[in-house]
């Protein structure tokens, strides 16, 4: 019974100094909010890339196509033409797909945000087997320059500007000043990376020109029965193809094929157990 009482009391008195000092109890608040926050976002992330298989259906046989400098020994993107190269003369994926991203500003009468995105080739939900839930995704005439600025939209996006509403599609939406419309939602809980994506537009490139110029990603789906080793032998032929024809290629140039988990834990895994170790409560 004492001891109960002299936690009473210690409470009491915490709570009065709190009262006292209105700046620092607004302080204490502020960082315990964002701890928490920052320990859901933790374990949320540890819970969809390392526990779980990845949020989209077809994550098991979906990997990463990586151009990289063997004497540098660090992996990047691709250019355009590269990229076609491997589409056209590939034989081991069902298809393949080029996204680059960034944030972006959304502007509209529902206010201005602040949002992430993604520029993705019609092929991109193709490949991740996803399908929205409401409208359609893009088709092959939107993915090419000059096509129409149409935009899918995230489930998490769709509840909190527009309050779920299915009058949403054929909606203006601005971004960075250039008008798109709205034609499908994503389903809820799909998200492509640790930092979940809002807005989806067409790539709309050429992928005839722009060689030098890496600012792709490629990720592909393998076909039935083929595995990462058989792929990788696939592309190593197309890279030596590659460094004969094109003369910024040389044969330090490779092409890296990875399962997608793996490429997104591999830097990932870590931090990320170190952080749920230290978020953890202790016994």
């Amino acid at each position: 019974m004492m001891r109960s009482e002299s936690v009473l009391g210690d409470v009491m008195f915490g709570l009065r100094m709190l009262r006292r000092s209105p700046g620092f109890t607004a302080v204490a608040v502020l960082t315990l909010a964002f701890g928490i926050g920052a320990n859901i976002a933790i374990f949320s992330a540890a819970n969809d890339f390392l526990l779980l298989p990845l949020p989209f259906p077809n994550s098991g046989r979906v990997v990463m196509v990586k151009q990289y400098d063997q004497r540098l020994l660090q992996s990047g993107w691709t250019d355009a033409p590269s990229f076609k190269y491997w589409l056209d003369r590939n034989s081991v994926f069902d298809q393949i797909a080029a996204w680059s991203g960034g944030q972006r500003n959304l502007t509209g009468p529902e206010g201005p945000e602040r949002v992430n995105g993604k520029e993705v080739t019609a092929s991109f939900f193709q490949v991740l087997g996803v399908r929205p839930i409401l409208g359609r995704a893009f088709t092959e005439a939107e993915d090419r320059p000059g096509g129409a600025r149409v935009v899918v939209i995230s489930h998490s996006l769709w509840q909190s500007r527009y309050g779920g509403n299915p009058v949403v599609l054929g909606k203006a939406m601005f971004l960075d000043g250039r008008d798109y419309t709205i034609i499908g939602v994503l389903p809820g809980g799909f998200r492509f990376s640790t930092q979940a994506e809002d807005v989806w537009v067409p790539l709309a490139t050429s992928f005839d020109s722009g060689q030098g110029s890496y600012y792709l990603n490629a990720i592909a789906l393998l076909k039935p029965g083929v595995t990462i080793a058989k792929a990788q032998a696939d592309m190593d032929t197309l890279a030596g193809q590659l460094a004969k024809l094109v003369p910024d290629w040389s044969h330090d140039q490779r092409i890296a094929v990875e399962s997608l988990r793996d490429r997104y834990t591999r830097g990932l895994r870590p931090a990320l157990l170190a952080l749920l170790v230290a978020a953890a409560p202790s016994s």
